[in-house]
């Protein structure tokens, strides 16, 4: 008797590890890459002996979006005049790097001097 321990399709994360790592290294030296699932196995897989055909890549790519959005990478899988296309793009830099702290302020702890909120009738 035959047990099912795991299913691709429930647990991408079996069939994803090796996509993500692949497209991050791609990835790694440009913004971004806009292309058919032919040109992106053509590019990632050049030797076929990863198994990432076209036909794949694509759903591999969808099943992995989670993980990808992890290390910085958005992937968008669509079709544009009859062509299937897949867009990567790297993000640039944490938008939050520059900008300074901000202290919050309790609306409770405000009382009703100089700062107290004004509604005129």
């Amino acid at each position: 008797m035959w047990e099912l321990v795991s299913d691709s399709r429930t647990q991408p994360e079996l069939l994803g590890g090796r996509i993500v790592i692949l497209l991050s290294e791609l990835i790694r030296d440009r913004t971004e890459f806009i292309g058919t699932p032919t040109e992106l196995s053509a590019q990632i897989d050049p030797a076929g002996s990863e198994g990432i055909t076209p036909k794949k890549v694509s759903r591999l790519i969808l099943q992995s979006v989670a993980a990808l959005s992890k290390i910085g990478i958005s992937a968008v899988v669509r079709r544009s005049n009859g062509k299937r296309l897949i867009e990567l793009r790297r993000a640039e830099s944490d938008d939050a790097q520059d900008t300074q702290a901000v202290d919050p302020i309790d609306p409770a702890d405000v009382s009703g001097g100089e700062n107290a909120p004004c509604f005129g009738v």
